[in-house]
């Protein structure tokens, strides 16, 4: 019955659910139902785990998997950054504390007020995801915005197909295989006040291993290697997935960076 529980999730001697040691009815009496519990120290826990996996990698908070300022909050004082997908994410990192250049806006179909909002900050960059965002973006800048360009490395993961990005027919990024990366990035080389800072992929989401994350980031290497880009960074998109029954085996931090990095 248990074997599902992760963190500081228990169960009392009367076979009671308790975080932390708290009751969740107890939780449930105070604050209604239903109800999202999520575990500071866990959280704390898992960022500082992460850390520690490779202390010379950027690694950001997803702020869509919960906005809340006070989750925002512990990012922010676990020293990492945020990504942001929608404007009101963005203010969201703002009002949580985050500098303008420990956050990064990306996400599909981005509007005008977005972008704009982004380059008046000055962010640490905007993922490009669409043609059309690089001439709306250009049109904003007054001073120069760090970009990346997100690729699409033609990488069909091992997850389900809702929530697989990764492959060469994907709506998300530009194509390696069909032409339209090249098309970018002259795009964005073209344009005095965008400077191409890195390249972006994320393949897909609740990935038990890295092996598909790999492959992407071998592909976007020759891609910057074979055209003498001079980047800073690589993201990688998203971690390793959630254990959410007791046959899935998601590989550990320390072994996802090593594979990464190697």
């Amino acid at each position: 019955m248990f074997t599902r529980f992760l963190g500081s999730q228990s169960a009392s001697p009367e076979g009671k659910l308790k975080f932390a040691d708290v009751p969740a009815a107890e939780l449930a009496d105070r604050f209604g139902t239903p109800l999202y519990v999520l575990s500071g120290p866990d959280m704390r826990a898992a960022i500082r785990e992460f850390v520690a996996a490779d202390p010379e990698a950027r690694i950001s908070y997803a702020s869509k998997a919960n906005g809340a300022l006070s989750v925002l909050r512990i990012a922010r004082d676990e020293g990492i950054d945020v990504d942001v997908a929608s404007e009101g994410e963005l203010e969201g990192g703002i009002r949580a504390g985050f500098e303008p250049r420990q956050i990064t806006l990306h996400g599909s179909n981005k509007s005008d007020s977005e972008l704009k909002r982004a380059a008046e900050l000055g962010v640490a960059a905007v993922v490009l995801d669409h043609i059309s965002e690089i001439e709306r973006l250009g049109a904003f800048a007054k001073k120069t915005v760090n970009v990346m360009i997100r690729l699409a490395p033609g990488v069909d993961p091992e997850t389900h197909e809702a929530i697989s990005t990764g492959q060469a027919d994907t709506k998300f990024g530009f194509g390696i295989l069909d032409g339209s990366a090249n098309q970018a990035l002259k795009s964005v080389l073209d344009h005095p006040n965008l400077n191409l800072t890195g390249l972006h992929v994320h393949v897909g989401s609740q990935l038990m291993n890295s092996d598909a994350h790999t492959d992407a980031i071998k592909k976007m290497a020759d891609f910057a290697i074979s055209r003498d880009l001079d980047l800073e960074e690589l993201c990688v998109g998203g971690g390793i997935g959630i254990r959410y029954t007791a046959s899935e085996k998601p590989e550990s931090f320390a072994e996802h960076c090593g594979r990464i990095k190697r």
